[in-house]
């Protein structure tokens, strides 16, 4: 994935990941608050079908930001502005079923800009 995000030869990329040392870095999980109103979008959680603010994670290279208004968008067809940082939470300090990886989600405040007519 590395060498075909930076157009680097694969033998380079594996060179920079054997001579790290450092610390695992958590994923990062975005989730948009988008209120209208006295309500709030939420959306249907595939995994275990229940009712989620709508979001996912965070690609490589792409700012936060960014990726929640791609995922409120992706996931419910409105096309938001984020408003601000909401909170940013250890994913590990919550009641949450373990991951394999650590992760921090980051809560925006969004606002609605329209409904898309290709959802």
């Amino acid at each position: 994935m590395m060498a075909a995000y930076t157009n680097a030869e694969p033998t380079y990329i594996l060179d920079l990941f054997a001579k790290e040392k450092g610390y695992a870095t958590p994923k990062i999980d975005v989730r948009g608050a988008v209120f209208r109103d006295d309500q709030v979008l939420l959306v249907l959680e595939h995994e275990d079908q229940k009712w989620t603010l709508p979001g996912g994670w965070v690609d490589v290279g792409e700012p936060p930001s960014e990726a929640v208004v791609r995922e409120v968008f992706e996931e419910s067809g409105y096309q938001t502005r984020v408003l601000k940082l909401a909170a940013v939470y250890d994913r590990n300090k919550h009641p949450h079923p373990p991951l394999v990886f650590h992760a921090y989600k980051l809560f925006f405040s969004l606002r609605v800009d329209r409904r898309s007519t290709r959802h």
